[in-house]
């Protein structure tokens, strides 16, 4: 902590088995030794060393550890060989300027993606290019970083789906299984914990055949799912 001065920046990293960058800020001052603020305690820790800090921006998609681990300016960072070995994680000029350069890709969109809302595509073909199975209403990528969902408009209802615009513009849409209660597993999780997995959330109207591309969505913070009950199918209880 004595290295820290007033003026640098950090990034903020959360590991777990979706590890990565979530948001990156600035130190107001220097360490410093007495008593920290005890609201961010469950119990009064007493005088100890800390450092202030700022956080700039919280990041709306995680910069996962795998897509950094693939550049090599970041081979020898301890915040991936030894994640545990130490904290804070210091950084060399080249490792900084990959994890920047990380940051401003997420936020400037994928430069692989080009599609726009309102583009039609052969299904078969959106699979070709960006991966993902054709056999699901939500087809995770294995080899990209999106998610492609597709609302069915004239047969979802056979299938349990009530997938609904709202007010505001937001989407409803229904998720995986169509008997008994959808669990939160396959494609309702991997949407769920998007954020923390840096994917992209990409809409298609249609299910089969030429379907039609609606956007780039994100999932709502705050009331990320609910639950409703669909008559068809057996009357299961749907995550939306």
């Amino acid at each position: 902590m004595e290295d820290v001065a007033a003026g640098d920046e950090f990034v903020l990293w959360v590991g777990g088995s979706n590890a990565g960058v979530v948001a990156h800020g600035h130190f107001p001052g220097a360490a410093e030794y007495g008593q920290p603020d005890t609201r961010y305690w469950s119990e009064d820790p007493g005088p100890r060393h800390f450092v202030p800090l700022v956080v700039d921006e919280w990041l709306d998609l995680r910069v996962p550890k795998a897509r950094l681990a693939t550049d090599p300016r970041m081979a020898a960072a301890s915040i991936l060989r030894q994640p545990f070995a130490g904290n804070p994680h210091r950084l060399t000029d080249k490792q900084w300027q990959a994890i920047h350069q990380a940051i401003k890709a997420q936020e400037a969109g994928d430069p692989d993606w080009n599609l726009e809302p309102g583009d039609e595509i052969r299904r078969v073909d959106l699979h070709g290019q960006y991966g993902g199975s054709s056999q699901n209403g939500i087809a995770t990528s294995g080899t990209t970083d999106n998610i492609l969902i597709f609302t069915p408009a004239s047969s979802g209802h056979q299938h349990g789906d009530y997938d609904t615009w709202n007010e505001g513009g937001t989407f409803h849409y229904t998720g995986e299984g169509e008997t008994g209660d959808q669990k939160m597993i396959r494609g309702n999780k991997a949407i769920l914990e998007h954020r923390e997995t840096g994917k992209r959330l990409r809409l298609s109207d249609g299910a089969r055949g030429t379907v039609r591309y609606l956007g780039e969505w994100t999932l709502d913070p705050d009331q990320p799912f609910s639950e409703d009950e669909a008559p068809a199918t057996g009357g299961a209880s749907f995550a939306r």
